[in-house]
């Protein structure tokens, strides 16, 4: 029992040190299943973030010019180490429902199976709160493939949900 505790604490402490914010350079961090956003000083200014809770939310989002954001899809491993070109990042149209209470399915997940697009097994809806998705490829037929997951599973949106790349703001 006593080792129990002891390799579950190591663990923790292992997880912690790999997604602490300084991770990979970055002061601020925000994980996900589709992608990790990391904010860089921009060597232009002089500008520390705010510890604590003080770097998030509202008072983060006053700062947001003074850093290089970047965008961290997952390795083969589940490390969120590949960089997202800019230009993947799309900001979605939603229409503010919950996913719980979503009816449009066009703001839905799908997986590619024998050549259908179906729900997912879940039959996930897009949160409401996603603004940005991470999109590899668009196609002809309207669908357009998601970057993989954390654990590696491929997913599917149709592409008339997509308002804007993130690089054309």
């Amino acid at each position: 029992m006593k080792s129990r505790v002891i390799i579950y604490i190591l663990f923790i402490f292992l997880m912690v040190g790999c997604v602490s914010p300084n991770f990979m350079g970055a002061v601020k961090l925000q994980g996900g299943s589709f992608f990790t956003e990391r904010w860089y000083v921009n060597p232009d200014y002089n500008v520390t973030l705010a510890t604590g809770t003080a770097g998030y939310g509202a008072s983060a989002e006053k700062l947001k010019d003074k850093f290089v954001i970047k965008y961290y899809t997952y390795d083969e491993n589940g490390n969120a180490t590949v960089e997202i070109p800019k230009h993947d990042m799309w900001i979605i149209k939603h229409n503010g429902k919950r996913f719980n209470k979503q009816d449009d399915n066009n703001l839905f997940y799908y997986i590619l199976k024998n050549k259908s697009y179906i729900k997912d097994s879940n039959s996930r809806a897009i949160s409401e709160f996603r603004k940005l998705l991470p999109i590899k490829k668009c196609q002809v037929d309207g669908w357009c493939e998601l970057y993989p997951t954390d654990d590696g599973e491929i997913l599917y949106i149709k592409k008339s949900i997509l308002l804007k790349r993130l690089s054309d703001e």
